[in-house]
């Protein structure tokens, strides 16, 4: 693997830490952000620490062990990709504003990750 697909994905990673602690620590904000309101019930601030925790491992595995990093960004596209569309299918009871927020960030997570594998590298492993 070269240095800088190893920075690459320690930061990508490191980015998924970040978000996923966010989740853990202040459901609050981001449940805003994805479902217009702070108040939430108890149940939905667990799942977002759920999300938030899985997020957390993901992004460690990245961070810690990039020379595994296909099979690390393959399970956070798959993750991404699923926050996306659930996103959309509660749209009838989010405001457009915040599916289209849930929608675009993990969207935009996917496709990140995507890019990510579809690198060129010599000695990356699959």
């Amino acid at each position: 693997m070269m240095v800088k697909d190893a920075i690459l994905l320690r930061l990508f990673g490191l980015s998924r830490v970040a978000f996923g602690l966010w989740l853990v620590i202040a459901p609050q904000k981001p449940g805003e952000l994805w479902f217009g309101s702070a108040e939430h019930p108890p149940s939905t601030s667990a799942l977002l620490r759920s999300v938030g925790g899985r997020d957390v491992g993901l992004g460690l595995g990245l961070a810690l062990s990039p020379q595994n990093g296909l099979l690390w960004l393959r399970a956070g596209i798959l993750a991404d990709i699923v926050d996306a569309v659930a996103g959309v299918l509660v749209r009838d009871r989010v405001p457009t504003k915040n599916v289209l927020t849930s929608f675009i960030g993990g969207l935009l997570y996917a496709v990140i990750g995507t890019v990510l594998v579809r690198r060129p590298s010599d000695t990356r492993e699959s």
